[in-house]
């Protein structure tokens, strides 16, 4: 009954599918075949992340918790501002889209990081820095 693939047995069907493997120009294709609304909203859902997770660092009590949390928010930040300039053909280098692309390094590493920063946000209301006077020279 079925035989061969998909587009040959469904006519007028499109293999949007297998332009995703790469996952280098994804924001390119997703507005090719979907439109501008899902660009948008992928888009506004990843700044929503950033803004969130960077008011969360600002409340910090530590300031190796804050060190910690802002570099891993910066971290986050180049990747998508890196992955938005390749999509629009300006390539500095080829990065991938955090939480979104499938390449399986840069996935288990953002993974990490989130679980870093995490660790940071479950700890810095445990850890507070205790003020130290400054050291004086005293003069005998």
């Amino acid at each position: 009954m079925f035989s061969g693939t998909i587009p040959e047995t469904i006519p007028n069907t499109r293999t949007i599918f297998l332009d995703f493997i790469p996952g280098f120009f994804l924001l390119t294709i997703l507005t090719h075949n979907f439109g501008w609304i899902p660009l948008v909203v992928t888009l506004s859902a990843l700044l929503f992340f950033i803004i969130k997770i960077t008011m969360r660092c600002m409340k910090q009590k530590s300031d190796l918790g804050v060190i910690v949390s802002i570099a891993i928010v910066l971290t986050f930040s180049i990747q998508v501002l890196s992955y938005i300039f390749t999509n629009f053909g300006f390539i500095l280098f080829r990065g991938s889209l955090p939480l979104l692309s499938a390449n399986p390094a840069s996935m288990t590493i953002n993974l990490a990081l989130i679980g870093f920063m995490l660790s940071v946000f479950r700890t810095g209301d445990v850890v507070i820095d205790e003020k130290i006077a400054p050291v004086t020279k005293q003069r005998n």
